[in-house]
């Protein structure tokens, strides 16, 4: 068995990969979504609105700070 899939969806979850895990995480996400993805295969991904960020920063120290680092979001994600 190959262990590859044929459809990977990530809804409503990249804002959480982000805020905790700061563009590292983001580019880990896709990065494992290219590895596991059959050939010809669909990735369906819903990125969050980037304003809505802003609202979560209060909850904890390392999501403020990793917010405040993001650089890798919205257009960048389709040069990944």
């Amino acid at each position: 068995a190959d262990n590859l899939f044929d459809t990977i969806i990530c809804l409503n979850t990249s804002k959480w990969i982000h805020l905790n895990y700061g563009d590292i995480g983001m580019k880990v996400l896709f990065n494992n979504v290219y590895q596991q993805l059959r050939k010809g295969g669909i990735f369906l991904f819903e990125p969050q609105n980037f304003d809505s960020y802003k609202k979560r920063i209060k909850l904890s120290k390392e999501i403020h700070a990793n917010y405040n680092n993001i650089k890798f979001a919205g257009r960048y994600y389709y040069e990944f």
